[in-house]
């Protein structure tokens, strides 16, 4: 069998460039999370109606992002890249059309295609491009780069932004974006889908999807559901609303620093040991929520999670990468199960608090995943790379 063409090295120039159109994703991501649900109240809808327009780009995103991948080997993920940030901005301008509610529904649905080809095609471009020895490092900093731009300028900035200039102004705001990332992208080096394919092939071990999966699961299920319940329990606190962001702040400065870092974690302790560890700290995240005393208890969670957060994902994309024949078809599955997981955590969460009857079960479902991923790291410890692989 023919060996694969030799990895060359990356400019580092056109790494800080896909670094910065990372943050600007994670910056969109976390404007329409944090700032559309707000405009959306302006609609009056029934609470089943409002929570399916605002989660519908995520839904989508579970039955497009695996055959957008199979595209990219196909047609390249640069022009799927280019056509997802062009879709984009009109799509952000159109939600300016007030009071049609049909057409919101309409637009919320193209917007998760349109987003899905924004994220996924960059990830997996990025990771082909990226020589093998260094994956584990950069996607880490790709993904510090993506929650600074969600979770500490997005997760702010969006209720601010939409409070001082208004719709027009953050919707201006939220269609650039795609745009500016569009030009940054311009002088990276082309996407040959054969050639790239062959440059930039994974281990081909299905079995690795069975650590990856959990790991994707737990982490973002578990950030989804603080964003989405933090507000009751801050409420049943009798605390200000405002505390809401900086439990977030906490949240997003954890995994911004974990994912910074992950790369020299995991070639100083190797795959198995930190993916044990974020699922312990999930599993620990959800006892305390539902054991500890709630006041001290709020900021300990928002940290276990933001720390699980910054080093699952990490995890669970370089495995991904591993995983199949080729690194964009394991990248495509790997988006498949994190939208899975973001869009898990608010709903099981809030299954379980109804369940239940207390706002403290909010991460049980997150902590069900991490034990279903201690499970499968164990079973598939000898698969995953030692300390010092490359």
């Amino acid at each position: 069998m023919a060996e694969h063409p030799p990895e060359v090295a990356l400019d580092p120039r056109i790494i800080r460039r896909f670094q910065w159109a990372s943050t600007l994703n994670g910056l969109a991501f976390g404007l329409e999370i944090s700032a559309l649900p707000i405009y959306f109240q302006g609609l009056s809808l029934p609470p089943a109606l409002y929570g399916l327009l605002v989660g519908l780009a995520w839904l989508v995103s579970l039955v497009v992002r695996f055959p957008i991948g199979t595209l990219a080997l196909r047609f390249g993920n640069r022009p799927l890249m280019n056509a997802g940030a062009w879709l984009y901005a009109p799509l952000s301008w159109a939600l300016l059309i007030s009071g049609n509610v049909p057409l919101f529904f309409l637009i919320r649905l193209l917007n998760g295609v349109a987003r899905s080809l924004m994220v996924l095609p960059l990830r997996s471009w990025f990771t082909e491009l990226c020589p093998r020895p260094r994956l584990a490092h950069e996607l880490g900093r790709l993904n510090a780069g993506f929650a600074i731009g969600q979770s500490l300028v997005g997760g702010f900035g969006g209720p601010l932004l939409l409070s001082a200039l208004g719709p027009l102004g953050l919707l201006g705001i939220l269609g650039a974006l795609p745009l500016v990332i569009w030009w940054l992208l311009r002088p990276a080096p082309p996407d040959h889908p054969a050639a790239s394919a062959r440059a930039a092939a994974g281990t081909a071990t299905p079995a690795l999807l069975w650590v990856a999966a959990p790991c994707g699961l737990a982490a973002n299920s578990a950030l989804t559901a603080n964003a989405a319940f933090f507000p009751q329990l801050v409420q049943e606190l009798g605390w200000p609303t405002a505390v809401v962001g900086a439990l977030l702040f906490i949240q997003g400065a954890c995994a911004v620093w974990l994912a910074w870092h992950s790369g020299r974690i995991i070639g100083r302790w190797g795959e198995a040991a930190p993916v044990l560890v974020g699922h312990v700290l999930v599993i620990a995240a959800a006892l305390v929520l539902c054991f500890a005393p709630l006041g001290p208890a709020l900021p300990l969670v928002a940290a276990l999670c933001g720390t699980a957060s910054g080093t699952l994902p990490v995890l669970a994309m370089t495995l991904a990468a591993r995983s199949l024949a080729s690194r964009s078809q394991g990248i495509s599955v790997h988006e498949t199960y994190i939208s899975l997981g973001l869009g898990a955590g608010p709903f099981l969460g809030g299954l379980a608090i109804q369940v239940l009857g207390t706002p403290r079960a909010a991460l049980l479902a997150g902590g069900l995943f991490a034990i279903a991923g201690l499970v499968t790291t164990l079973w598939q410890r000898r698969t995953l790379q030692p300390a010092h692989a490359g």
